[in-house]
């Protein structure tokens, strides 16, 4: 939201009265966002695309929820019976993003929070996630395997038979409804901090 402090104070008195000021620049908080960078080095940090692990760490999958059924009924009909099989067939995750910690470490206070070094590895189940309150629908991964031990993954082939057919019915639907689908590039990325405002105040 704002690059600096300084430049969020600016923001703020040009928006918000004087009495006010102090108390809207007292809530801001760090946070860590991510800018494009033309680099894409092994364990660096990138949205999208697929991770860099090393062969001791296999591309997660979701394990078979016990409440499949409960799950399921939240899609609705017809759609609960595609949402079961999915979450039967305990699919490997789709791959979010990977964050490099080391090059996060160098951005000072806001990574304190965070390891300092190796990589985060993020992944989600995308068509089950919205539907699932519990932890299952994402994992995250610390690896600290070095740079040297790691290797691009191959995405596995049923997630991308499961992508494949996912992608199919997004085209279908948007041409149903007449809408011009967004290019999604991998986004190789470079980490930076910022103060944004907490979740309450947007």
């Amino acid at each position: 939201m704002f690059d600096t402090p300084a430049q969020a104070h600016q923001v703020i008195e040009e928006r918000f009265a004087p009495n006010m000021v102090e108390m809207v620049a007292g809530a801001l908080r760090p946070a860590m966002v991510f800018s494009v960078k033309n680099d894409d080095k092994l364990g660096g940090s990138r949205i999208g695309g697929t991770p860099d692990l090393p062969k001791v760490i296999e591309w997660p999958r979701r394990p078979v929820p016990d409440d499949i059924d409960e799950i399921a009924k939240r899609a609705g009909e017809p759609f609960d019976a595609d949402l079961r099989r999915h979450l039967a067939a305990s699919l490997p995750y789709a791959f979010m993003a990977q964050v490099d910690l080391g090059e996060a470490a160098g951005l000072g206070d806001v990574a304190k929070p965070l390891p300092d070094a190796g990589r985060l590895l993020f992944f989600y189940d995308l068509i089950a996630g919205p539907f699932d309150t519990g932890v299952q629908s994402a994992k995250v991964i610390w690896d600290r395997s070095p740079a040297e031990a790691l290797a691009h993954a191959a995405m596995p082939d049923s997630l991308v038979t499961a992508a494949s057919a996912y992608r199919t019915m997004i085209d279908d639907t948007n041409r149903q409804y007449g809408i011009q689908p967004d290019a999604r590039p991998v986004r190789r990325s470079r980490a930076h901090p910022m103060a944004v405002l907490p979740d309450r105040w947007l």
